[in-house]
């Protein structure tokens, strides 16, 4: 009996290897690289939670760790098990990512992924900070109010402005806009919250401070016929003897005080007295009111008829206006 022996060819394995897959061969030392998917991790938002999983390919089991030359935003993590990166960003900013991955053979990969975007926080610009203490601007009764506050963060559009019930009678805001409107009824304080939605369906919430409505400057005419019976006021009469006499009442809390003065074509009374149509109206020549103090004083110009001058002098304050008779002999 006669053994042929078996001559395994270079061509007889490389046919034979052919058909096998590269995990098949894995284990005896056929490596295979690890593959990230990462090139666009998702964009976050201060104060709002976060997580992103990359998608991974290779032998696992993987752990994965950040390299240290790209520190995670302030306030985020790496699971080393599954490589989610999550938490509540609280820094906005630009971050770059790079990923270390050891898989199951202890090989490291490091990978340069895309950077992290972390916005602003999210909020509605709601408050006048110029005026102390810096709440959303005040308004008058009977007087038209309109304020627009600004979402900031979050993604636009905004859309599903609302005030929850704590806006003052009298005004109303658009959901669309967020323009708060109207005319307001009765003199109060309301704490004013509002709150919009934005592209990603977040709802975004801001305390808009003290929104206090008050009574505009005003004129008492049951005061000014008590004080003077034929209606207009005239000399020895000073902003002072005004207030304490009821006549003038002034903006509660107002930061700036009274003042008079005349406004061109008024009528009821102010008018062109030197007769010149091109010239503006004017108190009668030679006759003054104080702006701050609302006195009259000098007398009347003596080439004028003789008779009684009346006018109606503006008395401003806080942006609101009310109208004070005058006369002089």
């Amino acid at each position: 009996m006669h053994l042929r022996p078996l001559v395994l060819t270079t061509a007889f394995l490389t046919s034979a290897l052919v058909g096998c897959s590269r995990d098949e061969f894995a284990p005896w030392g056929f490596a295979e690289d690890v593959s990230l998917e990462c090139a666009n991790p998702a964009r976050g938002q201060v104060g709002v939670p976060y997580s992103y999983t990359p998608t991974v390919d290779g032998v696992a089991p993987f752990t994965f760790s950040v390299d240290p030359s790209t520190p995670l935003p302030p306030g985020l993590t790496i699971d080393e098990s599954t490589g989610t990166i999550s938490g509540t960003p609280t820094a906005e900013g630009m971050y770059p990512l790079k990923v270390v991955v050891v898989d199951a053979r202890d090989v490291q990969s490091v990978i340069t992924c895309g950077d992290i975007v972390i916005d602003a926080g999210a909020g509605i610009d709601c408050r006048d900070e110029s005026v102390a203490p810096g709440d959303i601007p005040d308004g008058f009764v009977g007087l038209v109010y309109n304020y627009e506050p600004t979402a900031v963060g979050g993604r636009p559009p905004y859309t599903n402005w609302t005030d929850g019930g704590t806006l003052p009678a009298g005004l109303t805001i658009d959901p669309a806009t967020g323009v708060i409107s109207g005319t307001p009824e009765v003199a109060g304080i309301s704490n004013v919250t509002l709150t919009v939605t934005d592209a990603d369906g977040q709802e975004i919430t801001s305390e808009c401070g003290v929104l206090e409505i008050r009574d505009p400057i005003q004129v008492d005419t049951d005061s000014l016929l008590a004080a003077y019976p034929d209606g207009c006021i005239t000399y020895g009469e000073d902003l002072d003897g005004l207030i304490a006499k009821g006549i003038v009442i002034p903006v509660k809390d107002a930061t700036t005080p009274p003042t008079c003065s005349l406004v061109a074509g008024r009528g009821n009374g102010s008018r062109n007295f030197d007769g010149d149509a091109n010239t503006p109206d004017s108190f009668p020549p030679g006759i003054s009111v104080s702006a701050d103090t609302c006195e009259l004083s000098g007398t009347i110009d003596s080439k004028l008829r003789f008779g009684a001058y009346a006018w109606i002098t503006t008395i401003e304050q806080s942006g609101t206006k009310a109208y004070l008779p005058y006369c002089a002999p």
